[in-house]
C-alpha cells in the first residue's frame, strides 16, 4: 500500500463529526439536496478594514472534504452546516494535490459585499 492510498483511506476518518468534522448539506443550485456529508469547516473571521475606500472581497468559510462528496459542485450552489446557509464562491478546488481532498470558498448567503 502506498502513502497516497494510505492518505485516501483515511480522509473518512479525518472528516468524521467525532473528529474534526461537521455535517453539511449541498444542494446544487436550482436543485434538490443531497445526501449529508463529513466535511471539515474553516470558519474565516477577518474581514477588511470597513473605513476603507475599497472593499474587500474575501469568502466567509471555506470546507475540505473527500473529492468524491464534492464532484459537481459549482459557483452559487448552497452549502448548509452548524444550522448557517453559505453559498459556494468561486470555483472548487478538485483534489489540485491528487489527495483526494478538495476545498470550496463559501460566503454567507445573502450577505452584501461592500
Amino acid at each position: 500500500m502506498t502513502l497516497k492510498t494510505d492518505i485516501i483511506s483515511d480522509i473518512s476518518t479525518f472528516t468524521n463529526t467525532d473528529e474534526f468534522g461537521t455535517s453539511v448539506i449541498w444542494t446544487p443550485k436550482g436543485g434538490i439536496a443531497q445526501p449529508a456529508f463529513d466535511a471539515i469547516l474553516n470558519e474565516i473571521i477577518l474581514h477588511g478594514d470597513p473605513n476603507q475606500d475599497q472593499g474587500v472581497v474575501q469568502p466567509d468559510a471555506s470546507i475540505n472534504a473527500a473529492t468524491t462528496d464534492l464532484s459537481g459542485i459549482k459557483e452559487g450552489d448552497n452549502i448548509s452546516a452548524n444550522s448557517v446557509n453559505y453559498e459556494t464562491f468561486g470555483a472548487a478546488y478538485l483534489d489540485l494535490e491528487k489527495s483526494g481532498m478538495s476545498f470550496v470558498d463559501l460566503r454567507l448567503v445573502n450577505e452584501t459585499l461592500i
